[in-house]
């Protein structure tokens, strides 16, 4: 379905497809960027994706920028992952990865990096420079 939304969109020639998914949708980005997209995916970042191993998860070629960011003691994220019992559960070997302290949340690790406020701000702050730079 993300790829057929991506291929039915009308792109000027400069806009830039930029998308942020949270959980596994951030599993559903990476094997559509696989299977192709119709346009050049500029920035995907991903939140408490947890890492699962296979070919189907790769990120694709049209990837231009690849951030994954993990809340740190995220239980969901853990249990989701096929790669836990390597300790990699939390990265993405094809990603610049960021581990967020959410431990001063009143929330759970896997909601906070989304609905804490101080806490998206902070991991806001870090992508936003991370792009500039690239």
């Amino acid at each position: 379905m993300l790829r057929e939304m991506i291929a039915g969109h009308s792109f000027a020639a400069s806009d830039k497809l930029n998308i942020l998914a949270h959980s596994h949708g951030g599993n559903v980005a990476l094997a559509a960027s696989h299977l192709g997209v119709a346009h050049k995916i500029d920035n995907l970042v991903t939140l408490n994706k947890p890492t699962l191993v296979g070919a189907a998860y790769r990120i694709g070629n049209n990837v231009g920028n690849f951030f994954n960011i993990s809340a740190s003691r995220d239980r969901v994220q853990w249990a989701g992952s096929n790669a836990r019992l390597t300790g990699n559960w939390a990265t993405d070997p094809n990603a610049v990865n960021l581990k967020v302290d959410t431990s001063s949340s009143n929330l759970k690790p896997h909601g906070a990096l989304i609905w804490d406020d101080r806490i998206r701000e902070g991991w806001w702050t870090w992508l936003m420079d991370q792009i500039q730079i690239r």
